[in-house]
């Protein structure tokens, strides 16, 4: 694995002299990092960046009851991003997952264009000159929503935006 890891690293080094380009997502996890994240550590959640840049995960301990969530970025570099949340029981120091598959999405389809996106629709993107909603207009967005998962950790109510497999 050495020389896999050395290859990566040779590879990642840009050329002397050459900018890289910033990706898509970049701006999007700026604000998330910025606005969101203060937000939910403000209501108890710890904050993981473990997993990034895939998964930037949450959790929240209340007694003997687990409360997670992650954001989950869209694998090809869209600017997307889906979140999944579940509740978690522990005793004696295990932890057992008490709920199924859950997700908080702005749409009601599986597809990645039903989940948190910055990027514009595509009839959107040929009638516009600009491809992309800015950053702060998303994670509003996801702040308006989160309401939904608290309540769903509390109560189990299942809010319009929220997804139990």
């Amino acid at each position: 694995m050495a020389g896999l890891d050395s290859l990566r690293c040779a590879s990642a080094a840009p050329a002397s002299g050459v900018r890289r380009k910033m990706g898509t997502t970049t701006e999007l996890r700026k604000e998330i990092k910025k606005t969101f994240i203060p937000y939910v550590e403000a209501k108890g959640f710890i904050s993981s960046m473990e997993n990034a840049p895939n998964f930037f995960d949450f959790k929240k301990i209340i007694e003997n009851e687990e409360w997670f969530f992650d954001i989950q970025f869209e694998k090809y570099g869209t600017p997307r991003f889906v979140v999944n949340f579940g509740k978690a029981q522990i005793k004696n120091n295990k932890r057992t997952i008490t709920t199924g598959h859950c997700r908080l999405q702005p749409g009601k389809t599986a597809s990645t264009g039903s989940w948190f996106r910055q990027d514009k629709h595509w009839i959107i993107k040929l009638l516009s000159s600009k491809k992309l909603h800015q950053p702060e207009v998303v994670v509003e967005q996801l702040i308006s929503l989160f309401p939904e998962i608290e309540q769903y950790f509390q109560d189990g109510t299942i809010g319009e935006h929220l997804r139990v497999f």
